[in-house]
């Protein structure tokens, strides 16, 4: 079982206290055996993390992934769950996981590289996490930095479009979208015109690719990957502007307004909100007078752009970019972040939460074998139980048939056709298991009607009904 955060720090101070104090003794047996009591205390307090829900992949093993339970602290696969198929042709995106602990639900990313534009063509898969059973599938293409908002059942992320402004002269324009999964169309659409660059894998740090029109093409580019801030319901990355400026943007979510873009003086890879404590947790590159670049884990302040709390992971050699990956993930007691290191091997660091000090860094046995993994969100906002946004019902107005169309958080199982009068027409046991359900309802006739559907969930949702 893993100690309360809070605890935990105290421990570790009180430890430490009485591990300075006895190593001025004389005394070698006392020494001896309280550093191996402080050692135990201290390692069985790391490692005993709780198992999470994460993918394993090998990069030699095409369109495959594996579902399974893993230690956080080392990556170490604790139990297999299920392999998952995926489409011909793709991979899994790394660090688009997200898992939705409330629901039972894993969202992820795959991909294909367009080699001829440059862009990827990506997919949403939609599995249960408990089985991976694939669930849904979506295609999503040229986007970047995705993320899920998924007490509202929403898909984001940052898309690059081409504009045409004639002979050939062609830019990308950068827009962060939000789409309603449900009914399959963008709900905020919000452009960037001080971002412009290809299409690329957040996170990424190096030079940008070589597109035509693109006012970035040659030049360095840092994007990171995107963070949803559920107390404040906004959205928060970093990117480079047209004129070289590392920025912090902030959007709402609920206006689709940008609430600012203030400038940065490091590079985020990836950023992780701590509902807990209130803090937004950054993995960046700093680079120093010196020359030096170095991986570094803060608390980032959105408003003051301050970078507290500060844990230096290790150097960042120019071999190593661009830079493409770097992850960071918030669990109990500890800050968990995923970064290939030196000799191509992803390494899992374990920094804690309460006097910010790395633990430890274990790699993976071999250079191909990769996993990922998150803490499961249990959304808190109210709006996270309200079914009538998990269901649609379409056509409306109708004459002959009309579907019910769920995701899986809401299973339907039966509908209670009434009239205008209150009265029951019809009673339909469902239980198909399927988020997609198509009755046939030509014996109604013209009028108003109402639906009680009722879900594996506790509150029916009442929808109105148009029959022409």
């Amino acid at each position: 079982m893993t100690l309360p955060a809070k605890i935990f720090g105290e421990l570790k101070q009180r430890i430490f206290y009485f591990y300075h104090q006895i190593s001025k003794s004389e005394d070698m047996k006392t020494i001896k055996t309280l550093s191996l009591l402080v050692g135990g205390i201290f390692f069985s307090s790391v490692v005993s993390a709780q198992s999470v829900t994460g993918l394993k992949w090998n990069t030699s093993v095409q369109s495959q992934v594996q579902l399974v339970k893993l230690n956080p602290t080392n990556g170490d696969v604790l139990s297999p769950v299920k392999s998952i198929q995926l489409q011909s042709g793709t991979n899994y995106i790394p660090g688009t996981m997200h898992h939705d602990g409330s629901n039972d639900l894993l969202f992820f990313m795959t991909g294909a590289q367009n080699n001829f534009q440059g862009f990827v063509t990506s997919k949403l898969v939609l599995t249960r996490a408990s089985s991976g059973e694939v669930l849904r599938t979506m295609d999503v293409t040229g986007s970047m930095a995705p993320f899920i908002i998924s007490e509202r059942n929403e898909l984001g992320f940052i898309g690059t479009e081409r504009e045409s402004h004639g002979y050939g002269n062609n830019d990308d324009v950068i827009s962060l979208k939000v789409f309603d999964l449900n009914k399959g169309k963008a709900r905020v659409s919000v452009k960037l015109p001080n971002l412009s660059f290809a299409s690329v894998n957040a996170p990424f740090v190096g030079d940008a690719p070589q597109m035509n029109g693109t006012k970035s093409a040659g030049k360095h580019l840092a994007l990171s990957s995107t963070c949803y801030i559920s107390d404040s319901k906004e959205i928060v990355f970093s990117a480079t502007d047209v004129m070289g400026v590392q920025r912090l943007f902030r959007i709402d979510v609920e206006s689709g307004e940008l609430i600012n873009a203030l400038s940065l003086d490091v590079e985020v890879l990836d950023m992780a909100f701590d509902a807990e404590s209130k803090k937004l947790h950054a993995l960046y590159i700093i680079k120093e007078v010196s020359g030096k670049t170095y991986l570094e884990v803060g608390t980032l302040n959105i408003n003051s752009r301050m970078i507290t709390d500060a844990t230096r992971i290790r150097e960042i050699a120019t071999s190593e970019y661009p830079v493409m990956d770097g992850t960071i993930k918030v669990g109990e007691s500890s800050v968990y972040v995923s970064k290939q290191n030196m000799s191509g091997k992803q390494e899992i660091y374990t920094v804690d939460h309460a006097d910010h000090s790395l633990i430890q860094s274990v790699a993976q046995p071999t250079s191909i074998e990769k996993v990922d993994f998150e803490f499961p969100y249990m959304p808190t906002d109210a709006g996270s139980t309200n079914l009538s946004n998990l269901i649609s019902v379409y056509p409306n107005p109708t004459t002959d048939q009309v579907t019910l169309a769920s995701n899986a958080r809401a299973l339907v199982t039966n509908v209670v056709i009434r009239n205008n009068l209150g009265q029951t027409v019809q009673v339909i046991d469902i239980n198909s298991g399927l988020t997609e359900n198509t009755l046939n309802i030509s014996y109604l006739a013209p009028g108003m009607y109402t639906l009680e559907i009722s879900t594996d969930k506790s509150t029916p949702v009442v929808e109105k009904l148009v029959v022409h």
